[in-house]
């Protein structure tokens, strides 16, 4: 068999084993020639989740691409040849969303990863949403060979926040017989991930009194250890559960009787507060809460979530 004819069944061979793995193929449309030459372009995006305030790069790739007529009657690719040299211009729908840098690169050969015909734009987030982000090229010898001579794709991304601040206050007050006890709470995090699975975790601190003359109490601040894990659901609504743990407070009690000191381990579990959704955009909403096995009347949280925008590259 002559050399020549044997590297090209292995090209053949090779090709027909790699070509499943493009993704994002914009092709020009192929007019009747007899050298069956296309020209592609192939944009790669960032894996999702694709974050606010971060920054990522988009790869965008000309190639000539080869063809021969397969058994199957249909064409199939024998050599792809990136193109160097080659203007292409992008920019976003929405550039309060995202934005790309620069509006315009010229193809070149990459270094590092030996890839000729390529370039990289950078892409910045800037807010959550939605928006198309365009890429459009003009190929001369496409044109001299009767196809479309300006192509390119429109791809989507979707932009998500990945960050927020939760503000958790909880109060409780008991009033009757001429006393009142009270309670108040207060926790101050963030929780941040990578879009799929956001955690955060802080103290819930707080703060006890307690007015009944003619006897005084006094209380210790006592903290329940809190873990916030956030996840955005198909639907965009945010999802945080709250895991607590033990917290215990003590209590010194004086009256021109006598007086006393205790202790007791509260536990916010005890709330039944363990899941809560809000709009991904955030918000703030109030739940009401019994402490079981309190006889205080219901309390009140006040969960507050606001997104975060992180600086690029943290």
């Amino acid at each position: 068999m002559p050399a020549l004819l044997r590297r090209a069944l292995i090209m053949m061979l090779v090709l027909a084993f790699s070509l499943g793995s493009a993704v994002w193929v914009a092709p020009a449309q192929a007019a009747p020639s007899e050298e069956l030459i296309i020209y592609r372009m192939i944009v790669t995006l960032p894996p999702d989740p694709i974050c606010v305030g971060r920054d990522y790069f988009v790869n965008v790739r000309i190639s000539a691409n080869q063809q021969y007529l397969g058994q199957d009657g249909e064409l199939h690719d024998l050599t792809s040849v990136g193109i160097n040299g080659k203007r292409i211009e992008a920019f976003a729908n929405d550039e309060s969303i995202a934005t790309l840098s620069s509006s315009a690169s010229i193809t070149g050969w990459d270094v590092d990863n030996d890839a000729p015909g390529e370039v990289t734009f950078k892409l910045h987030t800037n807010k959550a949403g939605t928006t198309d982000l365009f890429f459009e090229a003009y190929i001369r010898e496409a044109e001299a060979s009767q196809q479309e001579p300006y192509f390119g794709p429109k791809e989507t991304i979707k932009v998500v926040s990945c960050k927020y601040e939760v503000t958790m206050n909880a109060t409780d007050v008991y009033t009757g017989d001429g006393v009142t006890i009270w309670t108040a709470g207060n926790l101050n995090t963030e929780i941040t991930g990578d879009g799929g699975e956001m955690q955060g975790s802080g103290s819930f601190a707080f703060d006890s009194g307690f007015v009944g003359p003619p006897c005084s109490i006094s209380y210790s601040e006592y903290q329940n250890a809190t873990t916030i894990t956030g996840h955005l659901d198909d639907s965009d609504q945010l999802i945080l559960d709250f895991q607590y743990q033990p917290g215990q407070i003590t209590s010194q009690v004086s009256c021109p009787d006598g007086g006393g000191s205790g202790s007791q381990t509260i536990d916010l579990t005890n709330t039944g507060i363990a899941s809560v959704t809000f709009p991904a955009t955030g918000g703030t909403r109030a739940l009401t809460f019994t402490y079981a096995g309190s006889d205080f009347p219901p309390g009140t949280m006040i969960i507050d979530v606001q997104p975060v925008s992180e600086e690029a590259g943290s």
